[in-house]
Protein backbone atom coordinates (compact mmCIF):
# COMPACT_ATOMS: atom_id res chain seq x y z
CA UNK A 1 0.00 0.00 0.00
CA UNK A 2 1.24 3.42 -1.08
CA UNK A 3 2.17 6.05 1.84
CA UNK A 4 0.16 9.19 1.18
CA UNK A 5 2.18 12.14 1.94
CA UNK A 6 0.43 15.18 3.53
CA UNK A 7 1.71 18.07 1.73
CA UNK A 8 -0.35 21.03 3.58
CA UNK A 9 -3.64 21.76 5.85
CA UNK A 10 -5.83 24.66 5.28
CA UNK A 11 -9.02 25.84 7.28
CA UNK A 12 -12.09 27.09 5.21
CA UNK A 13 -14.81 28.68 7.02
CA UNK A 14 -17.61 26.34 7.60
CA UNK A 15 -20.99 28.30 6.42
CA UNK A 16 -24.18 27.34 7.70
CA UNK A 17 -25.54 27.80 3.80
CA UNK A 18 -24.55 30.12 1.18
CA UNK A 19 -27.03 31.50 -1.44
CA UNK A 20 -27.36 34.50 -3.92
CA UNK A 21 -29.91 37.14 -3.41
CA UNK A 22 -30.33 40.02 -5.71
CA UNK A 23 -27.33 39.01 -7.99
CA UNK A 24 -24.97 39.17 -4.84
CA UNK A 25 -23.70 36.48 -2.74
CA UNK A 26 -24.67 35.93 0.87
CA UNK A 27 -22.91 33.19 3.38
CA UNK A 28 -24.98 32.32 6.26
CA UNK A 29 -23.36 32.18 9.76
CA UNK A 30 -20.27 31.11 10.17
CA UNK A 31 -20.59 27.77 12.35
CA UNK A 32 -17.24 26.59 12.67
CA UNK A 33 -13.91 25.08 10.21
CA UNK A 34 -13.61 22.97 7.68
CA UNK A 35 -9.90 21.29 7.58
CA UNK A 36 -8.83 20.38 4.35
CA UNK A 37 -6.27 18.11 4.52
CA UNK A 38 -3.92 18.53 0.99
CA UNK A 39 -2.42 15.22 -0.76
CA UNK A 40 -0.19 14.18 -3.80
CA UNK A 41 -3.75 13.18 -5.02
CA UNK A 42 -5.66 16.36 -4.20
CA UNK A 43 -6.59 18.15 -7.85
CA UNK A 44 -9.14 20.67 -5.76
CA UNK A 45 -10.04 24.16 -7.86
CA UNK A 46 -9.59 27.37 -5.86
CA UNK A 47 -12.26 28.82 -4.90
CA UNK A 48 -13.68 26.10 -1.96
CA UNK A 49 -16.80 26.39 -0.07
CA UNK A 50 -18.16 24.33 2.76
CA UNK A 51 -21.24 23.90 4.25
CA UNK A 52 -23.04 22.45 6.44
CA UNK A 53 -25.96 19.86 5.44
CA UNK A 54 -29.00 21.72 7.44
CA UNK A 55 -31.92 19.31 6.04
CA UNK A 56 -32.46 15.56 5.34
CA UNK A 57 -32.87 15.88 1.45
CA UNK A 58 -29.99 14.13 0.41
CA UNK A 59 -30.16 11.34 2.87
CA UNK A 60 -30.76 7.84 1.85
CA UNK A 61 -30.56 3.89 2.74
CA UNK A 62 -27.74 3.37 0.19
CA UNK A 63 -24.85 5.20 1.93
CA UNK A 64 -22.48 5.21 -1.34
CA UNK A 65 -25.58 8.12 -1.96
CA UNK A 66 -26.38 9.44 1.32
CA UNK A 67 -25.53 12.82 2.70
CA UNK A 68 -27.04 12.96 6.13
CA UNK A 69 -28.23 15.99 8.13
CA UNK A 70 -25.54 17.63 9.61
CA UNK A 71 -22.92 16.52 7.26
CA UNK A 72 -20.07 18.73 5.71
CA UNK A 73 -19.96 19.53 2.51
CA UNK A 74 -16.82 20.77 0.42
CA UNK A 75 -17.52 22.20 -2.97
CA UNK A 76 -15.66 23.81 -5.76
CA UNK A 77 -17.17 27.48 -6.59
CA UNK A 78 -15.28 27.57 -10.34
CA UNK A 79 -16.43 24.16 -11.89
CA UNK A 80 -19.00 23.01 -13.82
CA UNK A 81 -21.94 20.83 -12.24
CA UNK A 82 -22.71 18.42 -14.95
CA UNK A 83 -25.60 16.18 -15.53
CA UNK A 84 -25.33 13.55 -12.90
CA UNK A 85 -23.36 15.47 -10.52
CA UNK A 86 -24.08 16.80 -6.99
CA UNK A 87 -24.13 20.53 -6.61
CA UNK A 88 -24.71 23.54 -4.35
CA UNK A 89 -27.31 25.54 -5.71
CA UNK A 90 -29.08 28.71 -4.74
CA UNK A 91 -32.68 28.24 -5.50
CA UNK A 92 -35.37 30.95 -4.77
CA UNK A 93 -33.39 32.49 -1.92
CA UNK A 94 -32.55 29.33 -0.69
CA UNK A 95 -29.63 27.27 -0.42
CA UNK A 96 -30.27 23.26 -1.46
CA UNK A 97 -27.54 20.32 -1.97
CA UNK A 98 -29.07 18.02 -4.92
CA UNK A 99 -28.18 16.22 -7.77
CA UNK A 100 -28.65 18.32 -11.19
CA UNK A 101 -30.69 16.19 -14.06
CA UNK A 102 -32.31 17.69 -17.32
CA UNK A 103 -35.21 17.71 -18.30
CA UNK A 104 -35.86 18.72 -21.79
CA UNK A 105 -34.16 22.42 -21.60
CA UNK A 106 -34.85 22.71 -17.83
CA UNK A 107 -32.88 21.88 -15.04
CA UNK A 108 -34.47 19.41 -12.52
CA UNK A 109 -32.71 19.17 -8.97
CA UNK A 110 -33.17 15.34 -7.69
CA UNK A 111 -32.81 14.74 -4.14
CA UNK A 112 -31.67 11.30 -2.78
CA UNK A 113 -34.97 10.73 0.04
CA UNK A 114 -37.97 10.23 -1.93
CA UNK A 115 -39.79 12.47 0.92
CA UNK A 116 -38.55 15.31 -1.24
CA UNK A 117 -40.41 16.01 -4.72
CA UNK A 118 -37.61 16.68 -7.79
CA UNK A 119 -37.68 20.38 -8.49
CA UNK A 120 -38.12 21.13 -11.80
CA UNK A 121 -36.55 24.99 -12.34
CA UNK A 122 -38.34 27.10 -14.45
CA UNK A 123 -37.94 30.18 -16.11
CA UNK A 124 -39.15 32.42 -13.28
CA UNK A 125 -37.02 31.17 -10.78
CA UNK A 126 -34.29 32.44 -9.18
CA UNK A 127 -31.74 29.67 -9.67
CA UNK A 128 -27.89 30.07 -9.52
CA UNK A 129 -25.66 27.06 -9.52
CA UNK A 130 -22.50 27.72 -6.85
CA UNK A 131 -20.09 24.84 -6.48
CA UNK A 132 -19.76 21.53 -8.09
CA UNK A 133 -20.11 18.92 -4.45
CA UNK A 134 -16.28 17.28 -4.21
CA UNK A 135 -16.49 15.57 -0.63
CA UNK A 136 -19.00 15.12 2.18
CA UNK A 137 -17.92 13.82 5.34
CA UNK A 138 -19.27 14.01 9.41
CA UNK A 139 -16.07 14.72 10.73
CA UNK A 140 -13.45 17.00 9.35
Amino acid sequence: MEKIKILGMEEIPLYENIKVIDGAFVYGEEVGTYTLVKTHYSHYNEPLVAILNTDDSMSSDDPQNSIPKDYFILGEMDTPVRKGNLGIFSYNGECIVRRLKISGKNAVLEAFNKNYSDISVEGEDEFYILAKVIEASRNF
